[in-house]
């Protein structure tokens, strides 16, 4: 992988901070991400099977090379604890050097 990959940093949420912690330990034991954070408690509102929805939510950033979001996004889908959840990925516009090469080391491609 070259240094001039892109870094996408993919936001995902899930219910409670133990699935979080799950999902984010499996991710990096697989090598599917860099590295993953666990954010504490958000409130997420939205719409969902006609009515609003208020629910306490822990976000997940999960860094990895954009070659490999289409295996991520696959993954998400079997590990991940919601029917419909959130798979949205951000460009890293600038990124140090050192933790971008680091970055690029810890994902199987």
């Amino acid at each position: 992988m070259s240094e001039t990959e892109r870094l996408l940093v993919v936001m995902t949420t899930v219910g409670s901070v133990e699935q979080g912690l799950r999902l984010a330990r499996s991710l990096v034991e697989e090598g599917r991400v860099a590295c993953a954070q666990v954010l504490p408690q958000i409130t997420s509102l939205y719409r969902w099977q006609g009515q609003i929805e208020e629910e306490g939510e822990q976000l997940l950033l999960l860094k990895l090379p954009a070659s490999q979001y289409s295996q991520l996004e696959t993954r998400l889908a079997q590990l991940h604890p919601y029917e419909e959840p959130e798979v949205i990925a951000l460009a890293a516009t600038a990124v140090s050097q050192s933790y971008l090469r680091w970055a690029l080391q810890q994902t199987q491609p």
